[in-house]
């Protein structure tokens, strides 16, 4: 029986999705029919609204109100902040995501996008899953501290720059690695 991957993502902006892809193809590469990976937008097919409509709405903010989107990325961008946004929507996106993980289930979740990298790994503790659940930063240089915490099986970095900002994050060392971006074959090979 293959192994069963999810891979979470959201189309708000083009590294997220790409990243996914990329992975989607190294296991193909790699394991062949011995896994079975599967691509899931996250926030678009199970968030609430207005966050199931970030993909659409996400590069109309950036161009035409960037100032909030500099704004509220500066505001919520500490470890301690970035724990109480999700607290305060946990009680609107705990149903739905344990909904996603009954619809997709899997031996192993991988989250390209900070929107999972808590709310996954809380709802599989509450379920007493011990499901991995591997975070890979879709980030270069800077991350938003949603990213970052204790929670993951693992967190993959893209830069060793990032470190710092993964353990002020609350990441124990032991679960980081710096291992660079997911890149498609063809531009890897272009």
């Amino acid at each position: 029986m293959p192994h069963r991957i999810l891979i979470l993502m959201s189309d708000t902006g083009g590294g997220h999705r790409s990243a996914a892809e990329a992975l989607v193809e190294a296991f193909a590469d790699g394991y062949g029919d011995r896994c079975q990976v599967e691509m899931v937008d996250g926030l678009a097919a199970y968030a609430p609204f207005p966050l199931n409509r970030a993909g659409p709405l996400y590069p109309t903010w950036v161009e035409r109100a960037r100032w909030t989107y500099i704004w509220s990325y500066r505001l919520s961008d500490t470890p301690r902040r970035a724990t109480a946004i999700v607290r305060t929507l946990w009680p609107f996106v705990r149903r739905r995501t344990r909904r996603l993980l009954r619809e997709h289930p899997a031996d192993v979740i991988i989250s390209v996008h900070p929107g999972f990298c808590r709310v996954v790994p809380w709802t599989l503790r509450r379920q007493r899953r011990k499901t991995p659940f591997i975070t890979v930063v879709t980030d270069l240089l800077t991350a938003h501290a949603l990213w970052f915490g204790p929670e993951s099986t693992l967190t993959i970095l893209p830069t060793e720059a990032m470190r710092p900002r993964a353990l002020a994050g609350g990441v124990p060392p032991e679960r980081l690695r710096v291992i660079g971006l997911p890149v498609a074959r063809g531009f890897a090979q272009g």
